[in-house]
C-alpha cells in the first residue's frame, strides 16, 4: 500500500496560496481489493511532527480519500501534514509529509506601491541593494507587479513562473505571489533584488476591435516585501518604498497581442521613484496556478517559402514563445502564425495582433526570449538572420501547470489524433484563465466556451484549482452586475463610447451566463469538494435569480424569451455562413438552460444539505418544465417552431418532454440529421450535447457515424486537413486547405472539442448518476475495434478497455481504484456492483444491446 498525490485544496505543496478552507486529499495505490481499517490525518508545524496542531484521531472505516480540517492556520507559517492508514490485512502505511504555507493575514500587508514618476517608453526596473550579515534561516519574497513582472536576485531569475501575477479582474482583485528565496540569499554578502515591469493585461492594448489601453490603470506598479528570518531568531523585512531606485531596461514596446521589442543598443537612464496611493483592500494571496514552461519543442522542418521567406515549423500548435540562442550582435524579427497558405507564411486571421518578437544588440551568447507576452503558433517566420540553424531555435509551451488525468487510445489513428487535438487546444488555451483562442487580438475568458467544454477539460486535466480561480473572478464580476454574468471573465470595462462593441457593455445571455451554474457543478462531479461547491453556490443561485427577474418581464414568467441571445453560435443551419447565430429559437435555448441551471441549483442544495432551498428549486424546476412543454411542444410531441438538431438535442438531453413525447422527438432528430445528409449542423450549444442526447435515446449507431465522418462538416475532416487543434468553425479551412473567407477564424478554439467528453462518457463509459456518483457503462461500436480509456477519480485511476475479438465476441476489462465501489453496466444490460480491483468480462451478441437506465445504487462507497 502506498499513499501519494497529497494535495491541499487541489494544490501540491502550495506556497502562499489563499486558503478559504483546508481540504486535504490523497490517493492510495494498493494491489488487491479491500478497504482500510482506519485513517488518521495529522498536521504539525515541523517536519518531524513534534509540534502537532491538529490530529483527526483514528477514524475507523473512514473510506474517503479526503479530509476537511477544522484549523485556522497562522499567517506566514508553514505546516506539514501526513496520512496514516491501516489496511484490512493489518498493513500500516504512513505517507511522506506534504506541506502548505500561508501568506499575510488580510490587512497586514507591510509594503507601499511604487513606480516611476512618469511612464517611459522603456520598461522600468525597480531595485534595492541590501546586505545579509547573519546566518539566514529562511527568506520569503511576497510581491505583485502591475501589469506583469519578473523578479531577480542579481542576474538570477526568481522562480520558474512567467507572466506574473497572471490575468484576473484587477479592479476587483490583485493577487500577490510568494517565493522561497532562501537558497539564493544563503551567502553573507551584498545582494540586489530587481523587478522588471511590463504592460500586460493591466494597461497594455487589450480587447478585440483594436483594443483599449490602460483598462485598469495608467501606471506600472510594484509592491513587495522580502522577509528575512535569521537563525538567531531576529526578522528583517525589506519593503518597497520611495527609497528604492529605478532604471530603464532594454525592453521597449510589449503587449499581449503585439509581442515585444528588445533593444540593447539604447542607453538606459536612471529614473525617479514615487510611491503611489492605490487601495490595498483588494490585494490578496494568489489562488491561481503557476504559469510555467511545460513542454519543449525543436524545429520539425526548416521551410523556404516560394517567396523566399525562412519559416520554422514546430510540427503542432503551441502557445508560448520561441527562444533563440544568441551569437554575438544580432538584429532579427520572429513573426508567429498558425498556418501556411499555398506554402507561404500567413497570419491575416490574427487581425490586428502583430504577434512578433524583435531583438537588436549584443546577445551575449544566452538564449533570448520575450518577457511580457505569449504567442499562439505553429510556424515562425525568421527575418534578419542570414543562415538559420534550426538547432538554435527552441519553442516552449506555456500554460497553467496542471496534471494530465485522462487519456483515450483507440484502434483508429484519426480518432486518436482528434482526441489529442482536443487536449492540445486545452493546453494552448489554459493560460491562467480558460481563453477562447491564444493567437489573435482576443484571447479572452469567454464564459460560454468553458460552459461547453468544462466536463471534457476536467477529464483531460486536474482543473479544480484552475477553474476555482476562474469562478472566483466570475463571482466578483457577477456581484458588480447584480447577478448577471458577463460574456467573458475577467470582464474588461473600457469607457463607454459611441460604437463600442456590445459584448463589452452587455451581460446576461443564456449558455454564456449559465457557466455560473455549470462550472461549479461539473467541478463537484469530478472532485466532490463540498467546500468549493459551497463557495460557488451563491453564484449559481444569483444567476438563476437573475433569469427569474428577466422571465418575470415576459408574458410567461417561467420562460426566458424577452432578451437578445447568441443562440446556437456558429451553427450551420441558418443558410448563411456569415451569420453566426443559428436557426434554433433563441428563446427555446434560453428557457431550456433556465430549466437546466435551476436543476443544478437543486442538486447543489441537496449536496450542501440545504433542504428547504432544494425543495424550492425543485418546485421551480417543475414549473419551468411545464411552461416549456406547453410553449414549445404540441400534444403529440412535435416542436411548434424550428425543428433543428440543436433544438431536439436540447429537449432530449435535458428531459424537457412528457414521457409519451420522447419517441416523436427522437424521430424529429433523425429527420433533421437526414436533412443535412446525416452530418452535424450544430453550433456551440448543440455540439456540446448532441452526441450525448443521441446515445441516451437509442441512436448509438448514428452517433458513432457522426464521429467517424470525414467529409464536411465533421471532426475528422479537420484531422484530414492537418489540424493539430480544434477549430473555431466547421469551415475554418476549405477542402483545398485555404483559410475560409470569414473574419472570425481561429484554428485553436476548444469548444467543439467537447466531443472528447462524449468519448470519455460513452465510448469508455465514465458517467455520473443523479447523486453525482460515477458509474461505468461503456457503449462500444464495432467500427472501432478497440478502446482504452482512463480517468482519475477522487479515489484514484479508473480504467476501461474493450476490444472486439476475431470471433465477434467483446472483451471488456475494468479497473477500479482502492476504496472505491461502483456500478459497471455491460452492453448486454447486466449491472454489477464492484469494489476495488481488476475485472474482465466477455460479451457475446452485444450488438443486441438492451436499454438500461441506471438510477444509482445505495450502500457502499461510490466513485
Amino acid at each position: 500500500m502506498k499513499i501519494e498525490d497529497l494535495k491541499t485544496n487541489h494544490f501540491s505543496n502550495p506556497l502562499g496560496v489563499g486558503l478559504a478552507y483546508l481540504r486535504f486529499s490523497w490517493m492510495v495505490k494498493r494491489t488487491g481489493a479491500g478497504g482500510d481499517c482506519f485513517t488518521r490525518v495529522q498536521i504539525a508545524k515541523d517536519v518531524e511532527f513534534l509540534e502537532i496542531v491538529h490530529d483527526s484521531g483514528r477514524m475507523e472505516n473512514y473510506g474517503k480519500p479526503y479530509y476537511r480540517a477544522n484549523l485556522k492556520p497562522l499567517p506566514c507559517t508553514r505546516y506539514y501534514w501526513r496520512i496514516e492508514m491501516e489496511s484490512d490485512e493489518g498493513e500500516v502505511c504512513v505517507s511522506s509529509p506534504a506541506w502548505f504555507e500561508t501568506a499575510f493575514a488580510k490587512g497586514e500587508w507591510p509594503a507601499a506601491w511604487i513606480g516611476t514618476a512618469k511612464e517611459e517608453e522603456a520598461m522600468p526596473c525597480l531595485y534595492k541593494t541590501f546586505q545579509i550579515k547573519k546566518e539566514l534561516l529562511r527568506a520569503r519574497l511576497y510581491s505583485c507587479g502591475l501589469g506583469l513582472y519578473e523578479c531577480y536576485l542579481g542576474e538570477e531569475k526568481i522562480g520558474d513562473e512567467f507572466l506574473m501575477p497572471g490575468y484576473h479582474s484587477y479592479d476587483l482583485l490583485k493577487q500577490y505571489q510568494t517565493y522561497d528565496v532562501t537558497g539564493q540569499l544563503s551567502k553573507k554578502e551584498e545582494h540586489t533584488i530587481r523587478f522588471i515591469l511590463g504592460e500586460g493585461w493591466y494597461k497594455g492594448r487589450f480587447v478585440f476591435d483594436g483594443g483599449y489601453e490602460n483598462l485598469y490603470g495608467d501606471r506600472k506598479l510594484l509592491t513587495a516585501a522580502l522577509v528575512l528570518h535569521y537563525k538567531d531568531g531576529t526578522v528583517e523585512t525589506i519593503v518597497t518604498d520611495k527609497n528604492w531606485r529605478a532604471v530603464q531596461t532594454e525592453i521597449l514596446e510589449n503587449g499581449i497581442y503585439d509581442g515585444e521589442t528588445i533593444d540593447r543598443d539604447r542607453k538606459c537612464k536612471e529614473l525617479p521613484v514615487a510611491e503611489q496611493k492605490i487601495p490595498a483592500d483588494n490585494l490578496a494571496p494568489r489562488i491561481n496556478l503557476p504559469l510555467r514552461k511545460v513542454q519543449k519543442y525543436t524545429v520539425k522542418e526548416l521551410i523556404k517559402t516560394p517567396s523566399g521567406d525562412t519559416v520554422l515549423d514546430f510540427g503542432e500548435a503551441v502557445t508560448g514563445w520561441v527562444e533563440v540562442c544568441g551569437a554575438g550582435y544580432m538584429d532579427f524579427v520572429l513573426q508567429y502564425g498558425e498556418v501556411l497558405q499555398e506554402g507561404e507564411f500567413y497570419r491575416d486571421n490574427l487581425r490586428t495582433a502583430k504577434a512578433e518578437f524583435r531583438f537588436r544588440g549584443d546577445s551575449k551568447g544566452e538564449w533570448l526570449r520575450p518577457h511580457f507576452t505569449y504567442f499562439g503558433f505553429r510556424y515562425v517566420k525568421v527575418t534578419g538572420i542570414e543562415k538559420v540553424n534550426p538547432e538554435k531555435f527552441v519553442a516552449y509551451r506555456l500554460m497553467s501547470d496542471m496534471e494530465t488525468t485522462g487519456e483515450i487510445i483507440t484502434s483508429n489513428p484519426k480518432i486518436n489524433q482528434l482526441i489529442q487535438n482536443t487536449f492540445r487546444s486545452q493546453q494552448c488555451n489554459f493560460i491562467d484563465i480558460p481563453l477562447d483562442c491564444p493567437q489573435r487580438d482576443e484571447r479572452m475568458g469567454w464564459t460560454g466556451d468553458i460552459a461547453i467544454f468544462v466536463r471534457t477539460a476536467s477529464f483531460h486535466m486536474h482543473t479544480a484549482a484552475f477553474l476555482h480561480h476562474y469562478m472566483y473572478n466570475l463571482i466578483l464580476e457577477q456581484k458588480e452586475l447584480k447577478g448577471a454574468v458577463p460574456f467573458f471573465v475577467p470582464n474588461p470595462k473600457p469607457a463607454v463610447h459611441e460604437g463600442i462593441n456590445p459584448f463589452l457593455v452587455t451581460a446576461g445571455a443564456s449558455v454564456w451566463g449559465d457557466a455560473a451554474a455549470i462550472v461549479p457543478w461539473e467541478l463537484y462531479l469530478h472532485y466532490h469538494d463540498r467546500d468549493m461547491l459551497r463557495l460557488h453556490y451563491p453564484a449559481m443561485c444569483a444567476w438563476v435569480k437573475y433569469i427569474d427577474g428577466r422571465a418575470r418581464q415576459n408574458k410567461n414568467p417561467y420562460l426566458w424569451q424577452n432578451d437578445g441571445q447568441l443562440g446556437d453560435w456558429l451553427a450551420l443551419d441558418n443558410g448563411d455562413l456569415n451569420n453566426p447565430i443559428g436557426r434554433t429559437d433563441s428563446g427555446l435555448i434560453a428557457s431550456a438552460y433556465y430549466y437546466y441551471s435551476t436543476g443544478l441549483c437543486q442538486k447543489a442544495a441537496a449536496v450542501l444539505g440545504k433542504k428547504e432551498e432544494q425543495e424550492d428549486w425543485g418546485r421551480q424546476e417543475e414549473k419551468i418544465k411545464k411552461a416549456f412543454i406547453e410553449e414549445f411542444l404540441d400534444e403529440g410531441g412535435e416542436l411548434k417552431g424550428n425543428g433543428t438538431q440543436t433544438a431536439y438535442a436540447l429537449l432530449l438531453y435535458m428531459g424537457l418532454y412528457r414521457a409519451q413525447q420522447r419517441g416523436v422527438l427522437v424521430k424529429g432528430l433523425l429527420k433533421e440529421l437526414a436533412a443535412y445528409g446525416n452530418h452535424i449542423s450544430t453550433g456551440f450549444v448543440g455540439t456540446g450535447i448532441l452526441m450525448h442526447a443521441m446515445m441516451e435515446n437509442g441512436l448509438q449507431k448514428e452517433a458513432y457515424s457522426l464521429l467517424l465522418k470525414e467529409d464536411y462538416p465533421s471532426w475528422l475532416r479537420e484531422v484530414n486537413l492537418g489540424a493539430t487543434t480544434i477549430w473555431e468553425r466547421w469551415n475554418s479551412l476549405d477542402d483545398d486547405g485555404k483559410i475560409s473567407g470569414t473574419g472570425m477564424n481561429s484554428l485553436n478554439h476548444y469548444a467543439y472539442g467537447a466531443v472528447a467528453g462524449w468519448m470519455y462518457e460513452f465510448m469508455c463509459g465514465f458517467r455520473w448518476d443523479e447523486k453525482g456518483s460515477l458509474y461505468i457503462k461503456p457503449m462500444p461500436d464495432r467500427r472501432i475495434s478497440r478502446v482504452e480509456g482512463r480517468c482519475r477519480t477522487i479515489y484514484g485511476e479508473c480504467r476501461v478497455r474493450w476490444e472486439y475479438q476475431k470471433d465477434g465476441k467483446l472483451e471488456i476489462s475494468v479497473e477500479i481504484p482502492f476504496q472505491a465501489r461502483t456500478a459497471v453496466i455491460l452492453p448486454s444490460g447486466e449491472t454489477k456492483i464492484l469494489g476495488a480491483g481488476k475485472y474482465s468480462f466477455t460479451c457475446a451478441g452485444c450488438e443486441k444491446e438492451k436499454e438500461n437506465e441506471y438510477s444509482g445504487f445505495d450502500g457502499g462507497t461510490s466513485v
